[in-house]
């Protein structure tokens, strides 16, 4: 994953390529210039990736010519297109037990125009610089497709201002993959000056996904639980924090824990832990854990260990152990089996926890 740089206000931002000629909002395509026959209905449809077959090009799965399968697949060697965690995931991929789906749509390179995308579809710039047509829809029937849900995952990033870090949601909903955890999925994000950004009001626990329905929603009431407690979603944890689920890693879902976002480089002093924790990188931004005691651990579930830097999206090594749910054990933490791509355990592990579709 690619090293966060810290932005202003309401923003993280990621490194990443030109955004082509597109710019940063989301609008209509011209509806004279689309492809012949091609309509909205096109656009979204199913294309898949058997991971047992690796050789399979799944741009061949889409049924239509001129159409692209977009997708990440969970064997971590097809992602070619935007951010797995921030954007693949939460945009265009399902993880199902004996393949990978994505969706078939127009796509551009960078430094391109934009996809002539159909009428009722938006164009979609990503951090690799390439862009993509996604299905609006006002109700989930729209969508067409078991798994999809009509939500929006993105901000306007027409609308944002460098100076206050406002930015505001996408006019209109998508279809995308329902939502089974809080992060990444409820994480909204969008592109400025060819950077991903991710709206800082969601990394600090601002919404969650309501399993019921695949939908993310807004953040009301906390239960008021600790930094590295045990939690399944962002409202058992106290005002400003997130719940880093289980169900994230292939664990059961009530084993992931609450986390504070922060700066670990210390720059930002407005992104910092309270006494007793320290700001590591996790998952490719910073989390506040609890510090070790003792070499001991008082919550449930807690070991006192460092996270491993080949599996949890660690851009820098973290010094000192420090209270983490190792309950998770090799999945997050330092062990005998270190070396997996930090990339590919979370697909493997989004891959495992999605297999029910």
């Amino acid at each position: 994953m690619k090293q966060w740089l810290m932005g202003m206000a309401a923003i993280v931002l990621l490194s990443a390529g030109n955004c082509g000629n597109g710019g940063n909002g989301f609008t209509h395509s011209d509806a004279s210039i689309q492809p012949p026959a091609l309509t909205w209905q096109d656009i979204g449809t199913v294309c898949t990736y058997d991971p047992t077959r690796p050789s399979d090009n799944p741009t061949n799965t889409c049924a239509r010519t001129g159409l692209i399968c977009v997708i990440a697949s969970s064997d971590g060697l097809y992602s070619n297109f935007g951010s797995l965690l921030y954007e693949a995931i939460p945009l265009y991929t399902r993880f199902l037990a004996d393949q990978d789906e994505g969706i078939c749509t127009l796509v551009s390179g960078p430094g391109a125009a934009p996809p002539a995308c159909p009428v009722g579809t938006f164009v979609v710039p990503l951090s690799s610089g390439y862009q993509i047509c996604m299905r609006g829809c006002e109700i989930t029937a729209d969508c067409g497709r078991e798994g999809y849900v009509c939500d929006y995952r993105l901000m306007n990033g027409g609308t944002y201002n460098p100076n206050t870090g406002a930015v505001s949601p996408v006019a209109v909903p998508m279809c995308v993959p329902a939502c089974y955890t809080d992060m990444p999925y409820c994480l909204r994000s969008f592109i400025y000056q060819g950077n991903l950004v991710v709206y800082d009001t969601d990394l600090f626990g601002g919404r969650e996904c309501d399993t019921s329905n695949g939908l993310c929603v807004d953040v009301v009431t906390r239960e008021g639980r600790y930094v590295g407690d045990r939690c399944s979603h962002s409202s058992q944890c106290s005002a400003g924090d997130i719940c880093i689920s289980g169900a994230l890693y292939g664990a059961p879902d009530d084993h992931g824990f609450c986390a504070h976002y922060c700066d670990p480089t210390g720059q930002n002093t407005a992104l910092k832990c309270q006494l007793g924790q320290s700001c590591e990188f996790f998952l490719s931004v910073g989390y506040c854990f609890p510090d070790c005691v003792s070499n001991l651990c008082a919550g449930d579930g807690q070991q006192c260990a460092k996270a491993d830097e080949n599996k949890a999206g660690l851009t820098q090594a973290w010094a000192n152990p420090h209270c983490i749910q190792c309950e998770l054990s090799s999945l997050i933490c330092a062990g005998s089996d270190a070396g997996v791509a930090a990339d590919a355990a979370v697909a493997d592990a989004a891959h495992d926890a999605g297999a029910g579709g």
